[in-house]
Order: C-alpha cells, then structure tokens, then sequence
C-alpha cells in the first residue's frame, strides 16, 4: 500500500482503543494468534465487531511490518550474538572431529 493513500476515517481497527489497539498489534507481530481466523476472532470477542482478512492485513502492514523492519535493523544482543558463535563453534568442532576420525581410519 502506497504511503500517500490516505487511512480510512471508518477504519474500525485503526479506531481502537490504545489498549485494544496495541493488544492486536502487540499479538500479531509477536505471533500470539496462531492464525488470522484466531485474530479474528479476538476482534470479535474483545473489541465487539468482525472484521475481514482484507482490514486485519492492511492493519498488518501499517502497524506491524514498520516495527518489524525496525526490529531486524537492531543491532543482535550479545546474547544472540554468543549463541550464534557457540553454534558455529560447536559445529566446526563436529567436523573437525570428524575428519580427525577420517583420518584414523585412512592409516
């Protein structure tokens, strides 16, 4: 969707409540409905109307997909970052361990 078109005056789920609003946004970009029926459903129950996979999709990229990108720019914790090299490193150590076995049976 183009950034010049304009945001619907109508749009229910734009509309919401701050609470309500950031609990959908909240729950789709950390994957808490397990699928969009489940989304809608939760619209239903919670904010009391139904909505179309078309409205929750343009609700997904509007205020979901930018805090995504954001999310992905972020430099790695150094968590993640150690986690990353301990994998790597017990990878390289299987292999080395490996051809090291290789190399047994060849003599």
């Amino acid at each position: 969707m183009s950034e010049s078109k304009r945001q619907r005056a109508s749009s229910k789920l734009d509309n919401l409540p701050p609470e309500k609003f950031h609990a959908l946004r909240d729950g789709l970009i950390n994957r808490t409905f397990t699928s969009q029926a489940q989304a809608q459903e939760w619209v239903a129950t919670t904010c009391g109307f139904t909505t179309s996979a078309a409205a929750l999709s343009t609700f997904y990229v509007r205020h979901c997909a930018p805090f995504m990108v954001a999310r992905s720019s972020e430099p790695p914790s150094q968590a993640a970052t150690l986690e990353r090299l301990l994998e790597a490193v017990e990878k390289l150590t299987a292999a080395v361990e490996a051809n090291t076995e290789e190399l047994r049976k060849g003599r």
